[in-house]
């Protein structure tokens, strides 16, 4: 038996309304979220994917630690260890700036490779490292800097 409520047609539906205002999204207690507020959710999750630790705080509480060494002072070494990664990861993505203001995006690597070799070896890395904090800078995906 069909509620009296009835739902609306698919937005591939020659029926359905096309209206110019966005469609709120709705939370599992019925009410309706504004489309701007999703977005930041989104914009927020997706950040927080990329800049992720390795391993998520959840599982650390999980992992055996080492012997020797108690739980808490594990996890202020594994918390050390992870603020390391991340000013790393920062300094590489400020040279890959530096890196897109002398050379900028739409210009291929194999190009790009002439005029950052001098760059590259006045801040003492090579011209490969320069590159992939290049790419990881217009990327903002940290896959970009594997092998550095």
């Amino acid at each position: 038996m069909r509620s009296s409520t009835s739902r609306a047609a698919p937005r591939n539906s020659p029926t359905s309304s096309r209206s110019a205002s966005p469609t709120p999204q709705q939370e599992a207690g019925g009410a309706t979220l504004p489309v701007e507020v999703v977005g930041g959710i989104v914009a927020r999750a997706v950040t927080d994917v990329r800049a992720r630790p390795d391993i998520p705080a959840s599982e650390l509480a999980a992992t055996d630690r080492p012997d020797g060494y108690a739980a808490e002072e594990w996890r202020r070494h594994v918390t050390v260890g992870r603020d390391l990664v991340a000013q790393h990861r920062a300094a590489q993505h400020r040279i890959g700036v530096l890196a897109l203001e002398v050379v900028p995006a739409y210009i291929a690597d194999g190009r790009a490779m002439d005029v950052l070799a001098p760059v590259a070896d006045d801040i003492g890395i090579t011209t490969a490292e320069m590159l992939a904090c290049r790419r990881y800078a217009i990327s903002g995906d940290v896959r970009a800097m594997d092998g550095w």
